[in-house]
């Protein structure tokens, strides 16, 4: 039985596209409503629906593509050679990975990253990373 509040939290730049669908709880009954739903991580503006289909699942479906507020976090190892690996989880998209010796606005240079990691050799003069929306 449904109740109290649900809190859905969209982390690391992750956000829906209209039409995605999350199936948050499976059961083999299951009744009530929450009485408030909370989304965090997303801009104002996003739109969803729940539903309980056939009473066992409890769905969330966006019916509208949302806008991530965090930025995702990246993941910075050190690899035998010497050199770094940069990544971040595969499902965030439309970032650019960018680079600088210091925390100084224009001081940040694009980086080539293909697809979500990169490995840079060391030293490479740049101490910091960071992912943006171009």
């Amino acid at each position: 039985t449904l109740g109290g509040r649900l809190e859905i939290v969209f982390r690391d730049g992750f956000a829906p596209v209209n039409g995605q669908v999350f199936d948050l709880i499976r059961g083999s009954g299951i009744s009530g409503d929450f009485a408030t739903v909370a989304v965090r991580g997303l801009a104002p503006g996003f739109t969803y629906t729940l539903t309980k289909p056939g009473g066992t699942t409890l769905r969330l479906t966006a019916t509208s593509t949302g806008v991530p507020t965090s930025q995702p976090e990246l993941t910075i190892a050190p690899l035998p050679t010497g050199a770094v690996e940069v990544s971040w989880p595969e499902y965030v998209t439309g970032w650019s990975l960018q680079q600088s010796a210091a925390l100084r606005a224009g001081t940040w240079q694009p980086m080539a990253a293909p697809g979500n990691r990169v490995v840079v050799p060391h030293p490479v003069g740049s101490g910091f990373f960071r992912l943006v929306r171009p």
